[in-house]
């Protein structure tokens, strides 16, 4: 296993001294619990008409070295970045909104509502010291 970390060093030295000790899925756990933190502050920050967006946001296992925090909703990214969203094969768009249906010709414009990056930005500490506290407690 080929572990590559850059700054804080508390998760450096933890990670040096669970070479060759960590299971695969030891190392798996230690990742979930740090992204425990983003995922919790990603919910919270999430625009919240009908929080089916902060439900869908979870973790997920792509490998015992590697976890990520996400949803899979088409519309995640869109409140994330922003977005224009515009007629292609046809002359109007068409959406429910409040149990209408609507339809518009021009262009319907998304304003960014980031809620993923903050959670980052914001936890990315909590997540590197349990990351560490979990990987110090199995290694022992």
């Amino acid at each position: 296993m080929e572990i590559s970390v850059s700054g804080a060093e508390d998760v450096q030295q933890a990670l040096r001294a669970a070479r060759g000790k960590l299971s695969g899925a030891q190392m798996e756990a230690a990742l979930m619990a740090g992204a425990l933190p983003i995922m919790n502050a990603a919910k919270a920050n999430a625009p919240k008409r009908t929080g089916t967006l902060a439900r869908s946001i979870h973790v997920l296992s792509q490998s015992p070295e590697q976890v990520e925090v996400g949803t899979n909703l088409e519309y995640a990214a869109p409140q994330e970045f922003g977005a224009v969203i515009a007629p292609v094969n046809a002359q109007y768009l068409r959406f429910e909104a409040g149990g209408e249906v609507v339809f518009t010709r021009g262009p319907v414009y998304i304003p960014a509502q980031p809620y993923m990056r903050p959670a980052f930005e914001a936890e990315r500490g909590a997540a590197i010291r349990e990351v560490a506290a979990a990987i110090r407690d199995m290694v022992g």
